[in-house]
Parts: C-alpha cells; structure tokens; sequence
C-alpha cells in the first residue's frame, strides 16, 4: 500500500527497497521500474541498472544527475546496496540529499550489516536520508506469514488453494516466500 500510494502522481524520486525477502524485494523493484518506465520515453537512452558488486555503482549516480533524453523521466535502478563501499554510500546519501528532479533512483539490495567499531552506519545513514525525500521499503522474511502468503499467491494464479492445504505445502518446502511462489507456480500449471 505504501507503495501504490508513492507511485500516485509524480512518485518519489528515491526508492530504497531491501530486505531478506527477496521474492518481495524483486516485485517491488519490477513495480517501480514499470511504473518509471513509463516516463522514460525510450529505455535504451534512460534506464540503467548498476551492481555494487561489479564497482560501477559510482557511476549510476553519475547517470541520475543528468537531464534524461528526449522524456520526462530517467531510471536509474542500483543493486546489491549493502555491498558498496564507503565512498559510494557517501555519495548516495550527498545524491539523496539533493535528488534529480527528473530521475527516479531505485537503491536495492538484501540488508546492511551491523557496522564495526569506527565504521559508520551506512544502513542508518542511508535509510534516515531517503526517508526525508523519497520511500523506504523494507520486506523481511519474519514480516511474511507463509500460509496466507501461500493462499493469496494461488489466487492470483487463478487458483483456490485451502488453508490446510497451504500449511501443508509451507510444512513441506518452508516458509521463503520464492520458494512458495515456485512451487504454486508448478502446481497451478
């Protein structure tokens, strides 16, 4: 619902979605990139998607602060968040202090870990600094309860699927929300 509501109008021009959900996590980002997507004119000259991991990331930023191409909106998608570096989360929270009006930055990625004894809580930092200008979304695993989770994958499936037939599906192949979206999507078929 909070994130409808953000996407009503002109949206947000920050999204930060993580947790340990990833199922979650992912349809969340896939709901945003189609809501900007939209926006973008053509994706070739205005979405990009950047990974931590690959020590590009720096560069996505870079892309968020120029004037898209022919369109109103820019899309810029940067992943695996926990897994930059101090300098790139330096900047993210100088970029989120000050966002493209014409960009719609998604930042992505699982959870930040707890920092270490003179690092700097970039999880904190980074989360208290989207907050003031754009969304945070949060999708953990123990927010999830398996069994309505399970019954209301099969219905948008086109599905019925009882209660007592969906804690025995969670019983048997567990409670991650990928995992029962895999297995409905197998039985609906």
């Amino acid at each position: 619902k909070l994130l409808e509501a953000a996407l009503a109008g002109d949206g947000a021009p920050v999204f930060l979605i993580l947790g340990d959900a990833t199922l979650l996590v992912d349809r969340a980002v896939d709901r945003v990139q189609a809501w900007a997507l939209e926006r973008c004119g053509l994706p070739a000259f205005n979405h990009g998607t950047w990974r931590c991991s690959d020590g590009r990331a720096g560069e996505g930023l870079s892309t968020a602060r120029t004037i898209p191409m022919m369109a109103d909106r820019r899309l810029v998608v940067i992943r695996e968040l926990e897994q930059g570096d101090a300098a790139l989360h330096e900047a993210v929270v100088d970029y989120v202090g000050d966002p493209s009006p014409t960009t719609v930055l998604v930042l992505t990625g699982s959870k930040f870990q707890a920092p270490r004894k003179g690092q700097k809580a970039w999880g904190t930092r980074i989360t208290n600094a989207v907050k003031k200008s754009g969304v945070v979304l949060n999708f953990k695993l123990t927010d999830v309860r398996p069994v309505p989770f399970a019954v209301e994958q099969a219905r948008a499936l086109g599905k019925t699927l009882g209660r007592r037939e969906a804690e025995l599906l969670v019983n048997v192949v567990g409670g991650d929300p990928g995992l029962l979206a895999s297995e409905l999507e197998k039985l609906a078929l």
